[in-house]
């Protein structure tokens, strides 16, 4: 059975438009085109308990681009709504997944 459980370091809380909270768990980030982008699934119960959460990875993932904000010095995601970019950088994460998923099979014998 597939594991589904990633540490609580990476759970990100984001408020939408109306101010309602969301929690998402960061799977991933990459660099592209002077571009840096999260990778992330909704997690729909954070739990109290440990130090792990669960996540479905037959969900939907989002992306968001990761910005500075150069006043406070924290990271701010707002999620890519540009089809074109987010084409763009799904095809480079599926990519580097594929990839991931061709090394570690080929250290297997």
């Amino acid at each position: 059975m597939e594991d589904n459980s990633i540490s609580k370091d990476s759970l990100v809380t984001l408020s939408d438009d109306e101010g309602r909270e969301h929690d998402f768990a960061v799977i991933d980030v990459l660099e592209l085109d002077e571009g840096r982008y999260a990778i992330m699934l909704p997690v729909f119960d954070s739990g109290e308990e440990g130090d792990e959460i669960e996540v479905d990875f037959e969900e939907d993932a989002y992306i968001f681009r990761v910005e500075l904000d150069e006043k406070s010095g924290e990271e701010l995601f707002s999620e890519v709504e540009d089809k074109e970019e987010w084409s763009k950088v799904a095809l480079a994460w599926e990519e580097m997944v594929k990839d991931l998923d061709e090394e570690e099979s080929g250290d297997i014998f």
